[in-house]
């Protein structure tokens, strides 16, 4: 069995994607990201909130000074 596994890496390994993907993406949508994990823990949460980007830009557009509100189905 190992040799199996074995030879499927090889075969993997050696049939695998080599060139690069060149992405031509001119523009993009205007889109809010939320992140943040919410459970039945008690808090404090984050939340963070940020901007989709270009594929070309290297660094993140994070929201700042947002209200953010969490509410259950209790209200």
């Amino acid at each position: 069995m190992k040799r199996f596994y074995i030879i499927l890496t090889l075969i993997t390994v050696t049939y695998t994607c080599t060139e690069p993907y060149d992405h031509n993406v001119t523009d993009f949508e205007d889109i809010l990201i939320v992140q943040g994990l919410l459970t039945n823990d008690t808090g404090p949460y984050s939340v963070y909130l940020s901007k989709t980007i270009s594929l070309n830009s290297d660094s993140a557009i994070y929201v700042e000074d947002a209200l953010v509100t969490i509410m259950d189905q209790l209200g």
